[in-house]
């Protein structure tokens, strides 16, 4: 399905183009045409023994083995950490919000509101 609406966006865009900046055409025909809602597909994630068993798969006798074996461990680290960090930053700040509501604190709520 998303090979179709990517197609449609591109013919879309295409006869906007000739009708909006271009003037080629008088009237444009793919006007009434809505975008298919695409449904995303959620990744199955992986758990930590697969994790280590993929990892494990690399020969770490030679030089290029450990290289690969080594670069991907500090980034699924540091990912696992910024984002309970992002996490735990949104929670806070719902927090601050809810706390600046209930104290009637007008300029904070309203320099965050909608976030």
């Amino acid at each position: 399905m998303t090979t179709i609406a990517n197609y449609i966006r591109n013919i879309k865009v295409f006869f906007n183009f000739l009708y909006q900046v271009e003037r080629e055409i008088p009237k444009n025909p793919v006007e009434n045409i809505e975008n298919p809602k695409v449904e995303r597909k959620v990744k199955k994630t992986l758990t930590p023994e697969e994790i280590k068993r993929g990892i494990n798969q690399f020969e770490r006798e030679t030089f290029h083995g450990y290289r690969i074996y080594v670069i991907p461990i500090p980034r699924i680290f540091y990912w696992n950490v910024a984002r309970r960090l992002l996490e735990n930053a949104r929670r806070h700040v719902r927090l601050a919000l809810e706390y600046s509501r209930e104290i009637h604190c007008p300029s904070v709520a309203r320099s965050y509101k909608g976030k």
